[in-house]
């Protein structure tokens, strides 16, 4: 009974928390402006811009406002860029605001924070 209620209390914590990387941040009650998908000539870019002033913690995603998903090797790349992108066009037509949770330690100069999910409030 002891060594359980020892993992709950050290190694449970880790196991039951709701964001176990630092990297990943949720931003809260956001105005999308755009939400749009594009190739460049070397990915395929799905990206939403908005119109609030947030704190990333990615430089470009925060003077630009933007942040985005790209692919150009995963077989799953179109699921997946759609299923991000699907809420954030929801969003916009019904003009509702969102969720974004944006992964900062994957930030690019050309993309900004990578886009790991949409949520409409």
């Amino acid at each position: 009974m002891k060594y359980v209620l020892a993992f709950l209390l050290v190694g449970g914590a880790s196991v039951f928390s709701q964001n176990a990387s630092a990297a990943y941040v949720w931003l809260y009650n956001v105005t999308l402006t755009s939400a749009s998908h594009y190739y460049d000539g070397v990915y395929d870019v799905w990206e939403i811009e908005w119109e609030d002033n947030l704190s990333t913690g990615c430089s470009y995603s925060d003077s630009q406002k933007k942040a985005s998903w790209w692919s150009n090797s995963s077989n799953l790349r179109w699921e997946i860029g759609g299923a991000r992108l699907s809420p954030a066009l929801t969003a916009l037509v019904a003009k509702k605001k969102v969720d974004i949770l944006v992964n900062n330690a994957n930030c690019s100069s050309n993309y900004g924070a990578f886009l790991q999910g949409v949520r409409v409030r």
